[in-house]
């Protein structure tokens, strides 16, 4: 399932790069993508998802890695400026899209595939999960996953431990 994830991501990346590409008739033959992830995260993406989706797309994945949001828009800009148009996917977190999409670095999906295309593939996501990826009104981004940090604990007990 993971897999699946990733190759539609990689599919609708690589339509987003056939469609502002100057030489937009033929798919992308490599694309990067840039993620930041726990060391093993890492790892296990470079060394399980990247290979098996290389040879499903038939497409060279160059993976690098950021640091910081600033790491993007350097990235974003030296490719900008070399005249290329190869990073196709960014993994970040969630609050790092929207100065993304403010920098005009992120395209809106309806720009990238149809309306259809987008609804059918937002409804099997929650209106909550939908709401975190728009901007201005505008789906940008489907949220891989949606969590809540909470601290619980039994007062007593802490009393107890002091």
């Amino acid at each position: 399932m993971k897999l699946k994830k990733l190759i539609a991501l990689i599919l609708t990346a690589g339509m987003a790069l056939a469609i502002i590409a100057p030489q937009a008739s033929a798919a992308p033959k490599e694309i990067t993508i840039l993620i930041r992830m726990m060391d093993m995260q890492d790892q296990w993406f470079r060394s399980e998802l990247i290979p098996k989706a290389e040879k499903a797309l038939d497409v060279k994945i160059n993976v690098a890695t950021f640091n910081k949001l600033s790491d993007i828009e350097t990235m974003v800009k030296l490719e900008r400026e070399a005249g290329k148009k190869s990073i196709a996917l960014v993994k970040t977190e969630q609050s790092e899209i929207v100065p993304m999409v403010k920098l005009g670095n992120v395209m809106a999906l309806d720009e990238i595939v149809s309306a259809d295309q987008v609804a059918k593939d937002a409804k099997d996501y929650t209106a909550t999960a939908l709401a975190g990826g728009t901007v201005d009104g505008k789906l940008y981004y489907i949220p891989r996953k949606m969590e809540t940090n909470v601290f619980l604990y039994l007062e007593s007990k802490v009393e107890d431990a002091l």
